[in-house]
């Protein structure tokens, strides 16, 4: 059996009886936290774009844009909102490319309303979507990054694809199809780094997967062994080197990807791989109760893959930049003590204060050092102006898989993210709603609350 069939077959024949109540459990926490990033990113500027683009589109009001106060069609709703759950750089990640469940939370969602399908259905489809994609970012990894392909509009895509075929209760052929529409769409480039379209392209991996899906179920054909044989996707985008095919199907659902390598909810709105640094010198900050005015530099020790990702350098000129300016992150740290959704504005990166705050820092590379998504810790060196040197390097991070927030801090990052679009009473009963979400018959109630928020809807 080749591996797109052994794919397709176990998208389709495992149920939600099948999945342990443990990754549900975990699953339903990162549908949480995806929905209030959705609500909070759909705020920023690409989303703010994007939105004024659908509107100007049309679309038939089958399914809600979370945060925005409209309904619009399937695939503009994944689209949007896709592009949000990415917008301010908070979306979960992990330590493999396709680690990213913000290509299939949007697509289960927006489908599930459409369809008007219990939250069985929907965690279903997410956690089954979740782990195709997961397994195909291991047996990517590091071939993908490598090539300079975006995991995000990649892997993504395709669990996307899985996640919509699972949710339409698509026939093991026709998942088969899908995957090979999907293929066809799958791309993206971490050229893109600091810009909007970086941003956009989880919107882009939403959106295809719901069209590829859609398209199958309607007899659409495509090659039926896409992941396959001479020229396969994989074959066509990463050198022989850079993958293992064998590892998509090994262990599938043994254990289940939410579970283990998992995937990790992200402290800051920037790129993961500064959070380590920008941790690190936040406990010194305040551990040493340090001023602006008492340090003369500050040293972060890199390896030659954190500085060739991290690409908004000394002087980023934009939000956008700045969230891959590790250099940026640090000198918020140093000016303010924290690192925000407001740290990132235009207006706040081009201020006096923080563009002199960033000549502060030095990068050091270590081309010696072990490297890949899986080395992300960078040590941090601060010299003050008395010639004292303190030393510093943090190893895990709260919200990572080694140390995963407790339900209390989940619930409080939701509420700061919901906080301006819900009601009180929208915020509690939102949040009980997705918690409990294989209990719900239908979550067209929970999609109108997040997507009309405080104005309410009478549709």
């Amino acid at each position: 059996m080749n591996f797109t069939d052994q794919i397709s077959e176990f998208t389709v024949g495992v149920p939600f009886e099948q999945i342990p109540m443990e990754v549900v459990r975990v699953a339903k926490e990162f549908v949480l936290d995806s929905v209030g990033v959705q609500l909070i990113g759909s705020r920023e500027p690409v989303s703010k774009i994007v939105r004024e683009y659908i509107k100007e589109d049309g679309g038939i009001p089958e399914a809600g844009v979370i945060g925005g106060g409209f309904r619009t069609s399937v695939t503009n709703a994944a689209f949007l909102n896709g592009t949000s759950n990415h917008a301010p750089e908070l979306e979960a990640c992990g330590n493999f490319a396709g680690s990213n469940p913000l290509s299939v939370i949007p697509v289960a969602l927006v489908l599930g309303e459409k369809l008007k399908v219990s939250g069985k259905r929907v965690l279903e489809a997410i956690i089954i979507g979740f782990e195709i994609q997961g397994k195909m970012g291991i047996a990517t990894t590091p071939g993908s990054h490598d090539k300079g392909w975006c995991a995000i509009a990649v892997q993504g895509t395709m669990g996307a694809a899985v996640t919509a075929a699972k949710i339409l209760n698509l026939s093991v052929d026709q998942t088969k199809m899908s995957l090979g529409i999907a293929a066809s769409q799958a791309g993206g480039l971490m050229r893109q780094f600091g810009s909007m379209t970086h941003l956009l392209e989880g919107g882009f991996a939403c959106r295809n997967g719901v069209t590829a899906a859609i398209l199958a179920q309607k007899g659409l054909t495509a090659d039926k062994r896409i992941l396959d044989g001479p020229s396969n996707m994989w074959e066509v985008m990463i050198n022989e080197q850079g993958y293992n095919p064998e590892k998509m199907i090994r262990g599938l659902g043994d254990p289940f990807y939410f579970k283990s390598p998992g995937t990790s909810m992200k402290k800051y709105p920037c790129c993961f791989f500064t959070h380590r640094a920008i941790e690190a010198l936040l406990q010194l900050v305040c551990e040493h109760g340090l001023s602006y005015e008492d340090v003369e530099r500050v040293k972060a020790g890199v390896t030659p893959f954190i500085k060739e990702a991290l690409v908004g350098g000394a002087d980023p000129r934009s939000g956008d930049m700045a969230r891959f300016s590790l250099e940026h992150c640090l000198a918020s740290v140093l000016l303010d003590k924290d690192v925000t959704v407001d740290s990132f504005t235009d207006e706040k990166v081009l201020s006096h204060p923080l563009r002199e705050a960033r000549r502060k820092i030095d990068l050091e590379i270590h081309p010696e050092w072990p490297s890949g998504r899986s080395a992300l810790v960078i040590p941090i060196t601060i010299k003050l102006k008395n010639g004292k040197e303190l030393t510093h390097k943090v190893d895990k991070l709260k919200g990572t898989m080694d140390l995963p927030l407790n339900r209390k801090e989940q619930e409080g990052r939701y509420r700061s993210f919901a906080q301006p679009y819900l009601s009180d009473s929208q915020m509690e009963e939102s949040m009980e709603c997705i918690l409990s979400l294989e209990g719900v018959n239908d979550i067209t109630n929970l999609m109108t609350a997040v997507t009309f928020g405080r104005k309410g809807s009478s549709a």
